[in-house]
């Protein structure tokens, strides 16, 4: 087989025979997941190509829709040209292949490779790619090889090819159907949902802004195959922030974005055991530190430090959050701390949880 680098000088066939005369005939395929081969969609010549004749493997024996899925239909070119003689003695230049999009020209990638086709006189070049990610009533490509030989798929007089853009969707599970979400910040995982009509699965990637600012974070998600859709649910740890939180899903060049999530600030307690309000403690004295927060938060543990009027008294305590209560939802954790020794002073108690502050706790010291 011959490889892009292979080395050939095309010949067309001398005028002194008037029979054979070069030619070219131009094959649009489109792969079959499932099938595991490829459909013929669109062909120049009145039948369409065999398989055996260009030395691939055979070919699906059902003929692909008369349309494209931008972004995720996988598409060849198959450009066979007939009636030519090979010499290893120069290059063979690919053949320029021409994409517009409702009369509008349009880059595409190809993957082009050029194969001899053994004990005879054609050429074959296969040009795979994947359609833009974009909807057109009218596709046409023109594929040439030399001045005067080219072929046009659709052809002139037949109906045209559409390219249809895929819907991919997001859908966050955990969030009402309608009106605002919102969740509390860096507490467990929120379901999120994508759906894309398609026969060909893949890895999808989820990305995300908190308060419109990109975050470096990134989780990739298996689609499997369920029905003509590929699908897959994603359990996303919800961030530690009280901004607005967006998801965009992509799979290839297909990109969506979801609404946006309000996130909250969890409910989170710092308390003294048995302490009234207004707290009254004594100078001193040990005293039992109870903080509560949500069951899942993203870090179970609590950040404390201690102030008397303001002044620093206790630097960045940890209590980490052990005990769950399952009926109220809730992880908590004790320490004990000693009351400073300046009484008619105000003790306050800071505590952070995932970097979220507890509602302030404050005593009177006697």
């Amino acid at each position: 087989m011959m490889t892009r680098n292979a080395t050939l000088l095309l010949i067309l066939v001398a005028a002194c025979d008037p029979e054979p005369t070069a030619s070219l005939s131009v094959t649009l395929q489109r792969f079959n997941e499932p099938g595991n081969c490829w459909e013929t969609a669109l062909f120049s010549d009145e039948t369409p190509a065999k398989a055996g004749d260009l030395g691939l493997p055979a070919f699906c024996a059902s003929t692909a829709a008369r349309t494209l899925l931008g972004g995720v239909d996988r598409a060849r070119l198959l450009v066979v040209y007939h009636d030519v003689e090979f010499e290893t003695t120069a290059s063979l230049p690919p053949p320029t292949i021409d994409v517009r999009l409702d009369g509008i020209p349009e880059t595409i990638a190809f993957d082009v490779e050029p194969r001899r086709i053994d004990k005879t006189d054609k050429l074959l070049v296969i040009a795979g790619f994947y359609p833009p990610t974009r909807e057109a009533d009218d596709v046409r490509i023109t594929v040439t090889a030399a001045a005067g030989l080219e072929e046009t798929l659709p052809k002139a007089d037949a109906a045209p090819l559409p390219l249809v853009a895929p819907t991919l969707g997001i859908v966050y599970a955990g969030c009402p159907a309608t009106g605002t979400c919102s969740l509390p910040g860096g507490v467990g995982t929120t379901p999120i949902d994508i759906t894309l009509p398609s026969h060909s699965g893949g890895d999808a990637t989820l990305t995300w802004t908190l308060g419109d600012i990109p975050q470096p974070d990134a989780r990739s998600i298996t689609l499997k195959q369920k029905g003509d859709v590929i699908t897959a649910r994603d359990f996303v740890p919800v961030p530690a922030s009280d901004q607005k939180w967006k998801l965009t899903a992509r799979f290839g060049n297909l990109e969506q974005p979801g609404g946006e999530i309000q996130l909250t600030a969890p409910q989170i307690t710092a308390k003294i055991l048995g302490c009234g309000s207004p707290c009254t403690v004594e100078a001193g004295s040990t005293q039992t530190l109870r903080v509560v927060a949500p069951r899942g938060i993203r870090t179970p543990a609590a950040n404390v430090s201690t102030y008397t009027n303001g002044a620093p008294s206790l630097a960045d305590v940890l209590i980490n959050l052990t005990t769950e209560d399952v009926a109220a939802n809730t992880i908590e954790g004790d320490r004990e701390l000693t009351v400073p020794n300046s009484p008619n002073k105000t003790w306050t108690v800071d505590a952070r949880v995932s970097g979220f502050r507890a509602e302030t706790f404050t005593a009177t010291i006697q």
